[in-house]
């Protein structure tokens, strides 16, 4: 006698295929095998949502997934409010004065506690004493979205935010038409001499206060980019 084609170990019929060595060889692949009629139709299984990390996924996910957010969201945002600085120093006065005066100050308070470092060493200064004010105004930035919350802090926040609106649109409209950089009384009262120009920097202040007092959908798009730049507290 020959081997025997059916003593396969792989094979789920080892004594040959149902109704003898002429039938067909059984299906291989799972899938092949077709459901009755009379059994109920299957579905497959879904497959798990992702869940947060911390909750199931591995840490190389994670750090990929943090990767990602801080490539597509950190920066990104941080370059819009970065190219918008202007607008950000006029809503944010108290952040912007409190970096700007850690800034000043700290230069001569750093001074003796670097290196000598010969020409460089101004230059030194000023790069430590602008990381001091750049943290110092990241913590007052968050914590200015805090007071935010109180009227008796926003009321007047709006009010100094709109005259320094029309304050930047002013100099904008001096870059423009081309005069000297002048942000003194004396160099913006030729411009504001002009009709069409005051008529412009009022039309931007009473603009302003609609956009910031009743345009929701504008003011949380704008948080969120302040909360991608990590400038706001998130869900606030």
């Amino acid at each position: 006698m020959g081997d025997n084609p059916y003593k396969n170990p792989f094979n789920p019929y080892p004594f040959g295929p149902p109704g003898g060595p002429g039938s067909p060889e059984p299906p291989k692949d799972p899938q092949q095998i077709s459901t009755p009629s009379w059994l109920p139709a299957t579905t497959p299984t879904p497959m798990p949502s992702p869940v947060p990390y911390g909750q199931g996924v591995s840490f190389g996910q994670a750090v990929l997934r943090l990767g990602r957010s801080g490539g597509g969201d950190f920066f990104f945002n941080l370059i819009f409010v970065g190219i918008l600085w202007e607008l950000w120093v006029c809503l944010y006065p108290l952040s912007a004065l409190t970096g700007f005066f850690t800034w000043m100050y700290s230069i001569p308070l750093l001074r003796p506690l670097l290196p000598q470092m010969g020409v460089t060493d101004p230059g030194l200064c000023v790069v430590a004493g602008a990381l001091a004010g750049a943290v110092v105004l990241w913590i007052a930035s968050r914590y200015e979205h805090v007071l935010a919350r109180y009227s008796a802090y926003r009321i007047p926040r709006h009010l100094v935010r709109l005259p320094l609106l029309g304050f930047a649109s002013a100099l904008a409209i001096q870059k423009f038409e081309g005069f000297r950089y002048n942000p003194t009384p004396a160099g913006l009262e030729p411009i504001l001499k002009v009709p069409q120009n005051l008529a412009v920097v009022v039309g931007v202040m009473i603009a302003a206060h609609f956009v910031l007092w009743n345009w929701t959908s504008a003011r949380e798009f704008w948080h969120r980019r302040l909360a991608g730049a990590q400038l706001r507290k998130r869900g606030m």
